[in-house]
């Protein structure tokens, strides 16, 4: 009885280091939020529990060999597929990629409390929620770009998209691709870019909307 009790406390852990970490994401808008995390960590933990004890009673069969370590490679591998599910692109724009990376962490907190390395899965936990919240708050002092997209609705015109792409290079902003389509009265467009630390998307959307040709434009971004 004392043992099963041990089991159910590495599932409890689990479950409170998933749910930290998922709430982290929820408090950004995350599609994996706090209840997916703790699934995942307790689902990693009971099925690593069951990889290493969950066959105590045929040890020693002739002819059974077991190996725990094929059970916790498949974990890793199979969590793929949720990860793969809250990634996705909107308006030429991959969003989802950090969440994703967070849901197969938390899998190996999971695994790690469910074989009682306790120390290892809360501390790992911590320095998760560490680099999530800190470098989320501190990019600027990396001096990185961020990625955005620019949304145009254009008027009808010769060179039109040219116009455009020329008024985006003279604000020294670098064009990473773009899309366009036609309608009926006038043309849609989109500009992925990337924005230097010391730009202000703000600034840049007034600069464009001055073109002539600009009906109207929206950012999607930064990322």
């Amino acid at each position: 009885m004392s043992v099963e009790l041990e089991y159910i406390a590495r599932i409890i852990v689990a479950g409170i280091c998933g749910f930290v970490l998922g709430y982290e994401r929820k408090g950004r808008l995350k599609n994996a939020g706090v209840r997916t995390h703790m699934i995942v960590a307790m689902g990693a933990a009971l099925i690593l529990i069951v990889s290493k004890y969950g066959f105590n009673d045929i040890l020693g069969v002739a002819g059974v060999s077991l190996n725990p370590a094929q059970i916790a490679g498949q974990i890793v591998s199979g969590i793929g597929f949720l990860g793969a599910g809250v990634i996705f692109a909107r308006n030429g724009v991959v969003n989802g990629l950090t969440t994703a990376a967070g849901v197969w962490a938390v899998a190996g907190v999971g695994m790690a409390i469910g074989s009682g390395m306790y120390i290892i899965g809360v501390a790992t936990t911590i320095i998760i929620l560490i680099v999530q919240s800190f470098l989320h708050a501190s990019e600027k002092w990396m001096h990185l770009p961020s990625e955005a997209t620019f949304v145009f609705k254009l008027k009808p015109a010769d060179d039109v998209i040219s116009t455009v792409m020329q008024a985006i290079e003279q604000l020294n902003i670098e064009t990473v691709g773009f899309e366009s389509s036609k309608q009926k009265a006038h043309i849609d467009l989109q500009v992925a870019v990337k924005i230097k630390n010391n730009q202000h998307i703000t600034d840049l959307l007034i600069a464009l909307e001055k073109e002539p040709v600009v009906q109207a434009i929206s950012c999607a971004g930064p990322h």
